[in-house]
């Protein structure tokens, strides 16, 4: 299973959407991530640890 969520955040607002699909690759299974709670997230760039977004 390969899952895909874009958030999309502009000056009218934010668009989340997402996509599921299953199949076999070869590359090594996902660490399983379980959300039954309200979470922070936030998306920065790795190589200037620079934030930028972050959402609940």
């Amino acid at each position: 299973v390969l899952h895909k969520a874009v958030i999309e955040v502009d000056e009218t607002g934010t668009t989340a959407a997402a996509a599921t699909t299953v199949g076999i690759t070869p590359y090594s299974l996902p660490r399983m991530f379980i959300v039954d709670r309200p979470f922070f997230f936030f998306i920065y760039h790795e190589e200037t640890r620079s934030l930028l977004f972050m959402g609940r």
